[in-house]
């Protein structure tokens, strides 16, 4: 059985989670232009290589100093 008020559009959740630009904490952040190169930084990440590419945006493999690993930004 469809309960018409279970679902909402994505227009709806948009509107009700924020701006629909990204994450809705607003913690993310766009890095637009030129890849990153190696030794640059993102907050308190420092970026080793580009990855990759794909349709949400561009793929980094970053060391995390505060937690002494490797992340993907």
């Amino acid at each position: 059985m469809h309960d018409p008020g279970a679902t909402a559009t994505t227009e709806e959740r948009s509107s009700r989670d924020g701006d629909g630009d990204g994450d809705p904490t607003g913690r993310s952040r766009r890095v637009d232009g030129e890849l990153l190169s190696a030794g640059a930084r993102i907050g308190r990440y420092q970026i080793d290589a580009h990855v990759g590419a794909g349709g949400h945006g561009r793929i980094y493999a970053a060391h995390d100093p505060e937690l002494d690993r490797r992340v993907a930004l």
